[in-house]
């Protein structure tokens, strides 16, 4: 039963996911956090290291929640349930949107996806951002008994430096992600 709820929960992360990995946070958070299978902290932490993972942001965080919550079979589940709605909705928008992508109608509901997007990734931000800024020293996973709730500016200073070389010197979010790691795995142990 864990599993299908699992499932259920993914699937329908998968169909409203709009703009990209990132848009899922909210979802994720309102879906697992809230049903009380993951922490908030978790949840962070899995944006986290999916993230730094190769491969596409959405399958990768599914994945580790799965496998997280109930091992391989959890994995392959979160997955299959991530992915599902795209590739059926692909399916069908490939069969007709270059018969309708010049449709005023189609056209109008772009701009409302496109606005939606930007509020779920800025829900994102806020979400990922907070747990960032205000929960220093715990370990992967948000383990609670090292949780410290004071505000961290290192990772403030760290979010608006990294921000301001990838805007205005054009460094890769590559080069970003592994000196941001090895920053963390070297002085803020």
């Amino acid at each position: 039963m864990e599993l299908l709820t699992l499932f259920w929960l993914m699937l329908k992360i998968g169909a409203f996911t709009f703009g990209g990995g990132m848009a899922m946070v909210p979802l994720i958070q309102d879906s697992l956090v809230n049903a009380g299978l993951m922490t908030v902290s978790q949840a962070s932490d899995i944006f986290a290291i999916s993230n730094i993972t190769p491969g596409p942001f959405a399958v990768n965080a599914a994945t580790f929640v799965g496998m997280n919550l109930y091992g391989v079979p959890g994995a392959l589940v979160a997955t299959v349930g991530i992915v599902l709605p795209s590739v059926l909705m692909m399916a069908v928008v490939t069969l007709f949107f270059a018969r309708i992508h010049k449709h005023p109608l189609t056209q109008a509901a772009l701009v409302g996806v496109r606005a939606v997007v930007l509020g779920l990734i800025a829900s994102a931000v806020w979400v990922i951002g907070k747990d960032a800024v205000f929960n220093v020293g715990r370990g992967v996973l948000g383990n609670m008994s090292m949780l410290d709730t004071r505000f961290n500016i290192v990772a403030l200073a760290l979010v608006l430096l990294l921000f301001w070389l990838m805007q205005r010197k054009k460094v890769s979010a590559v080069a970003c992600i592994v000196g941001s790691g090895l920053f963390g795995a070297l002085f803020l142990r």
